[in-house]
């Protein structure tokens, strides 16, 4: 995973990577005190209607059994478009998994979350490890929720924590432990 922390606030030149908070399509207009309302947002259709629910529900499921509650935007993109994200927002011109930009203006309100998830490293990694992209890009959304909600990689002890909790959400929603198998290279 992507071990830079979260971006607190997006450069404003990256604005039209991320996704927007305008963006009326598909979303309920449930409470973010309780629920969470996530959308998929992909604006190349680079996965199917299919597997842009199953995210959905996922993520929605994993993150729900961890009791987070609010908005997450997450936008679908190839290497290109993370790569030049990823510069912007991180000065690192390299593409990555994901990149987290929590909105919030303190860590005790809801979850108002922009995630920028690469297609193209859920394709290279799921293929490699022998699951469904699905099942990869769940992780990725699941990592970048997490680092809003206190979660981070940037030492030995936090990574540790980090990705075991990832691997129990998704074993609560009954995907097995994702990012152990990534760790070990291990197909399934």
């Amino acid at each position: 995973m992507d071990d830079d922390s979260r971006s607190p606030r997006p450069p404003s030149e990256a604005d039209d990577d991320r996704p927007s908070k305008r963006d009326t399509r598909a979303g309920s207009q449930s409470d973010p005190h309780t629920t969470i309302d996530l959308l998929v947002i992909d604006p190349d259709a680079l996965v199917t209607d299919d597997a842009r629910r199953t995210i959905r529900d996922l993520t929605t499921r994993a993150l729900t059994h961890h009791g987070a509650h609010g908005e997450i935007r997450v936008k679908l993109v190839r290497d290109p478009d993370m790569i030049r994200a990823h510069e912007r927002s991180h000065n690192d011109p390299s593409t990555t998994d994901v990149i987290t930009y929590d909105l919030r203006d303190s860590d005790t309100d809801p979850l108002d979350t922009d995630l920028i998830v690469c297609v193209d490293e859920a394709k290279r990694r799921s293929d490699e490890l022998g699951h469904p992209i699905e099942h990869e890009l769940t992780l990725y959304c699941v990592h970048g929720a997490l680092h809003c909600l206190g979660y981070n990689d940037l030492d030995p002890e936090s990574h540790t924590r980090m990705h075991a909790r990832e691997d129990e959400l998704l074993s609560e929603i009954g995907l097995g432990p994702i990012y152990a198998k990534r760790a070990n290279g291990a197909p399934s």
